[in-house]
């Protein structure tokens, strides 16, 4: 399941920033990608369950996106 929302606080790299800080304080390991250069992609995994932060600097857009190793979306989605 993800979730798409604008941009209406702090720049992207500061909630981009303060995602990591928060998530790294709640004692979860990190992945960044920061290969594009207008994306920054934070994801924690923590027994198969995922949730990613994706910040995209140009269109001002972000999403959450979350996943569970036993929740599937409705067919269709």
């Amino acid at each position: 399941f993800e979730r798409e929302f604008p941009i209406d606080g702090p720049p992207a790299d500061q909630l981009v920033a303060d995602t990591e800080r928060t998530w790294r304080e709640r004692g979860y390991a990190v992945e960044r990608d920061d290969s594009h250069p207008q994306v920054s992609i934070r994801r924690v995994i923590v027994d198969d369950y995922v949730m990613a932060l994706y910040v995209n600097r140009t269109s001002k857009q972000s999403s959450l996106g979350v996943s569970s190793p036993c929740v599937r979306p409705p067919s269709g989605s």
